[in-house]
């Protein structure tokens, strides 16, 4: 390579460089306006990956917590928002993990058909990363939104590859109002197993801890084997009272006194 080949690649590196670097450490130090100017003034890189991961921009806007910096980004890249990272993941999915419903707004807008029912290398929807997050409130407009879509297969909303439901992934994270809320709304759920034949209550039977007296899950825990337990239909002490506007999510309106199959477990004392 001559001296000035090798001088043309040392500039184009230095400038692919600055159009990685410079927006990313803004998005790192929370300066999302420093962000949306750079990308106005070099709309070319908002193409570029900003993690070793391949985030793009869309990726990092999500986590400004609102729906400004996408939505800039989005009238620079208008398709960039069903662009995957190296783990599958979507901006929707990122959106789904840390509750940014604003931001999941937007990129409903752009395609809900497509952006709902994309699944990452796990196997996981955006409603089912939000679920394994606990985060409820997006698992709500998720589900609705989900719901709004015609012919939609909700067999892949509910399992990963790895044959872990929606809700066996949220009692594992401990999140269990979100666990209460994707039950009530989804009576296929609580006959759900693992690829090991293992119930939502054979998960909780393993979670002694989270049963002691004083927990911060306390009541939540009881609402949950109270729901799953099979129990006499006119025993209004055992019902879960859950909201009926909830049930906006499209999943249809579900008889909350739906209760599991039987089965012999062992519920930790304390309960």
């Amino acid at each position: 390579m001559t001296d000035v080949g090798s001088r043309s690649q040392n500039i184009e590196m230095a400038r692919v460089s600055t159009e990685v670097t410079e927006p990313y450490r803004a998005a790192l130090n929370g300066d999302w306006e420093a962000m949306k100017s750079f990308y106005e003034n070099n709309p070319e890189a908002a193409v570029l990956p900003l993690t070793v991961t391949n985030d793009t921009p869309l990726h990092i806007a999500v986590y400004s917590g609102t729906k400004s910096p996408l939505e800039e980004l989005l009238r620079i890249v208008p398709d960039g928002f069903s662009k995957p990272n190296d783990l599958e993941n979507t901006p929707l999915h990122e959106a789904g993990v840390i509750g940014n419903v604003e931001a999941a707004r937007v990129l409903v807008r752009c395609s809900a058909s497509v952006g709902l029912g994309v699944r990452n290398a796990l196997g996981e929807t955006p409603l089912f990363r939000a679920a394994a997050f606990g985060m409820t409130e997006m698992v709500k407009y998720l589900a609705a939104e989900v719901g709004r879509v015609q012919g939609h297969d909700m067999e892949v909303q509910r399992v990963r590859y790895d044959g872990i439901s929606i809700l066996h992934i949220a009692i594992i994270g401990q999140h269990f109002e979100t666990a209460l809320w994707l039950l009530g709304n989804d009576d296929m759920l609580g006959e759900a197993k693992d690829e090991s034949g293992r119930t939502c209550l054979h998960l909780l039977a393993d979670m002694p801890s989270a049963f002691k007296s004083g927990s911060a899950h306390e009541g939540r825990l009881k609402e949950l084997i109270y729901f799953c337990l099979p129990a006499d239909e006119n025993d209004e002490e055992t019902r879960v009272n859950l909201n009926q506007k909830d049930l906006e999510s499209g999943w249809g309106e579900k008889d909350h006194n739906h209760k599991c199959s039987r089965c012999s477990i062992i519920i930790p004392t304390g309960v």
